[in-house]
């Protein structure tokens, strides 16, 4: 125990140990910096540290209160805490004293009361320990503040908790950084999708022993509470956190990638499939022509007994039903050149409500709802008709009694108009299973009935084409609906405009076509016609012929041959001669850019297989006859 060592007079010396009297050499040598002071502040004595520590010589402290070196933003503190002592021993966390030159010391402060009124302080100069201290605080918060507002999640696992979580992941997770912390370790798990539950926990607790041989980067599912699926890819390392070990995970929500990438496989695979189906259906539409026109022929032209002509009806009708399949290849590949009009569609709906009753039955009832009064869509006509049938056949094929309700609307999006068509049953509906996979081409659960999988690709192919959209919801045991979504259009209902025969028209008709069959099925019908026809199998040939023997009233040529295309021969031969008639037939148009440039040309376009006699009455039609002409002008 330190006694009291000085009186007043001591207060007077030069010498700045004098006021430690017999404790002066104890104090010279001690290195912390040591003083004395009157209860009230007043210094008695200090040993060279001090001084040092202060920047001031003892002839500026002796006879002042320490308190006038407090910085001013510590004074109240510092006075405080020495007036709430109550004569103990008092420790004085770190704080500010003025030096001699102008600059701040930071000091920790020990002090004893001594007996009578006089109280020891020892000094220590923790200038560099605060220095640190705040360096370390500044890149604690500057880490703290970069993983706050990180848009990658952060989560760091110890204890089979979550020891703490930054907002961006609680974003992800769908609950508040600290409801993540309070999880308890199985509802922690409960986060995780079940089937990937036991490698997240397993790859997490082998990155927290340290195996290294355990994959840092890894993906999973996980739950969120309103029951939405995430697809989230994490990073993890091992760390230190509050003293234990723990594991660190930087976590990112790659649901939208995910979903993309499906997206893109699922295009790739309809591209690809599509390019197969035009294939096909590109030589199987020249079969058909054959076989359709030849039947047609033998049908008008042979004399057969009734039943050569029930089996020569019987190969028509299944030439017709093959025609069908191939105009839902087509669809589906896209590659059937379209005429696209405005089609008022509640219009368009009742006209086949007629047909669509025949082909459900009478087990099966179609109610109509329509309410989209004059709304319009430009497309084919025969478009919506085909998704329209496709759709009512699933539905009928889905149940054996019950009702389908067909229903349209107009629905406005700012300033854009969509027609809304509804297809709904009181069917047995699908399994989620199912309804993911119904827009997949050849995706069927009808195959041993004869379900092709082509109905509803097809549906999907033509909606998506007409830059709309088709959604299914569906629920076992209630039904299904189809949702349908496309852009309107100002109905703009076309008339037909009569074409006057012309008198002196040319029967002469140029027919390019590289498939020999197809080109003398049609040839037999044209001449049988009383068309003068000549016969082309590539457009290089077709232009020789038109050099030598031209020109033309028509051209009838095939779109899709070797070297030029039938569109591009057309076009240069309608540049000499304007008045042509071009008549276009293909199975399929294989370049995208080519059915377009057909779809809004003027061209008259046929698709394969189709019956010659049709072709014909398009002809007499446009080009008038001949004979009845000349016997107006006679």
């Amino acid at each position: 125990m330190l006694d009291a060592v000085t009186d007043p007079s001591e207060l007077r010396t030069d010498d700045p140990l004098a006021g430690f009297g017999p404790h002066a050499p104890f104090a010279r040598e001690v290195p912390d910096a040591v003083s004395l002071h009157r209860a009230n502040g007043r210094f008695l004595a200090a040993n060279r540290p001090t001084l040092e520590i202060l920047g001031r010589p003892w002839a500026e402290l002796r006879g002042r209160r320490v308190f006038e070196f407090l910085h001013p933003q510590d004074r109240d503190a510092v006075v405080g805490l020495l007036r709430r002592s109550a004569r103990r021993v008092t420790v004085f966390p770190p704080h500010r004293l003025l030096r001699g030159d102008g600059t701040t010391v930071w000091v920790e402060v020990r002090v004893r009361y001594l007996e009578g009124d006089q109280v020891l302080a020892v000094l220590r100069d923790v200038s560099d320990r605060i220095a640190a201290e705040r360096a370390l605080a500044e890149s604690e918060h500057r880490h703290r503040s970069l993983v706050e507002h990180s848009p990658l999640g952060v989560l760091i696992f110890a204890g089979g908790k979550i020891a703490y979580a930054n907002p961006a992941v609680a974003e992800i997770l769908g609950r508040s950084p600290d409801e993540l912390v309070a999880l308890a370790p199985p509802q922690v798990a409960a986060l995780v999708h079940e089937a990937d539950r036991a490698m997240v926990f397993s790859r997490i607790q082998a990155r927290l022993v340290g195996d290294t041989a355990a994959p840092n980067a890894y993906g999973f599912r996980i739950v969120r509470p309103d029951g939405t699926l995430r697809h989230l890819e994490v990073y993890s390392s091992r760390v230190e956190y509050d003293g234990a070990t723990a594991a660190q995970t930087v976590v990112v929500d790659v649901t939208d990638r995910i979903h993309a990438q499906r997206q893109l496989a699922y295009a790739q695979k309809m591209e690809a499939v599509g390019r197969l189906a035009g294939g096909i259906a590109h030589d199987f539409n020249n079969l058909l022509t054959v076989v359709m026109n030849e039947a047609d022929m033998l049908q008008h032209h042979a004399r057969l007994d009734p039943d050569s002509t029930a089996s020569l009806e019987a190969v028509l009708d299944a030439a017709r039903r093959a025609s069908r399949l191939t105009e839902q290849l087509l669809a589906f590949a896209r590659r059937k050149v379209r005429k696209r009009v405005p089609v008022v569609i509640d219009d368009a709906i009742v006209a086949l409500l007629p047909l669509l009753r025949r082909m459900v039955g009478r087990a099966v009832r179609i109610d109509a709802d329509l309410r989209a009064e004059d709304a319009a869509v430009v497309c084919d006509p025969t478009e919506l008709e085909q998704v329209l049938v496709n759709l009512v056949l699933n539905a009928r094929d889905a149940m054996q009694e019950g009702t389908i309700r067909i229903a349209t609307h107009v629905r406005r999006k700012g300033s854009a108009r969509f027609v809304g068509l509804q297809v709904m049953d009181d069917g047995p509906g699908m399994p989620p299973e199912v309804a993911r996979r119904c827009f997949e081409p050849f995706f069927t659960t009808r195959a041993e009935h004869g379900g092709s999988g082509l109905g509803l690709a097809t549906c999907y192919a033509i909606v998506d084409e007409l830059e709309g959209r088709i959604d299914v919801s569906s629920e076992v045991g209630v039904g299904t609906t189809f949702e349908i979504e496309l852009p309107a259009a100002a109905a703009t209902p076309q008339e037909d405009v009569p074409v006057a025969a012309d008198a002196a028209a040319d029967r002469r008709i140029l027919l390019v076509e590289d498939e020999a069959a197809v080109r003398r099925a049609l040839a037999t019908a044209l001449g049988r016609a009383g068309f003068d026809v000549h016969e082309a199998s590539s457009a290089e040939a077709a232009l020789e012929i038109w050099n030598r023997s031209g020109p033309f009233r028509a051209l009838v040529t095939d779109i899709m041959m070797p070297g030029e295309n039938g569109f591009e021969l057309a076009e240069r031969l309608v540049a000499h001669a304007p008045d042509l008639e071009v008549v276009l037939i293909s199975g399929y148009a294989e370049d995208p850019e080519v059915r377009a440039a057909i779809e809004r040309s003027a061209f008259a376009f046929f698709a394969k297989p189709f019956l010659a006699r049709t072709l014909v009455d398009h002809l007499e039609a446009r080009l008038g006859d001949l004979r009845d002409g000349a016997a107006a002008e006679t």
